[in-house]
């Protein structure tokens, strides 16, 4: 995944083409979902991809498709981050719901649970493979400095 993950990152072309025919369900939905939701936030770009920021702080972020949407308190881990997942959905196309976004909800919202009844995950972020492949193509490939 890491070659495909470069050449991705560096190819706009490519990226576009794999998210918009191979990766075009979570697209269209996260370019849907991102018109929605325009009152509660503001659209920029990051390495050539369009991202919301949302108008208050919400400590999390996550990525549909060739989008991505943060908090107003968001850092460059991510955006980074978040990116690498826009990355994922052009390689694994219709597999990315199954094989990253489900899973990286439910584990988001499972961590939540565990710290709001005073338990720290016994686990990083980024040691399950899709977030620190995320994580990874993200750091490693980030175009606009």
């Amino acid at each position: 995944m890491d070659k495909l993950g470069k050449k991705l990152a560096h190819k706009k072309i490519l990226y576009y083409i794999l998210n918009f025919t191979w990766g075009i369900l979570l697209t269209l939905l996260g370019y849907f979902l991102m018109l929605i939701l325009l009152p509660f936030g503001k659209v920029k770009r990051f390495n050539y991809v369009l991202y919301l920021t949302f108008n208050r702080r919400t400590g999390w972020g996550f990525a549909m498709g060739a989008v991505f949407f943060v908090g107003k308190d968001y850092n460059t881990f991510m955006l980074n981050h978040e990116y690498g997942h826009t990355v994922q959905n052009a390689i694994l196309g219709p597999f990315m719901i199954f094989l990253v976004a489900i899973p990286s909800a439910i584990r988001f919202w499972y961590r939540n649970f565990l710290r709001s009844i005073k338990i720290n995950p016994k686990t990083f972020y980024d040691d399950i493979w899709f977030e620190g492949n995320a994580t990874y193509i993200g750091d490693t490939y980030y175009i606009e400095k």
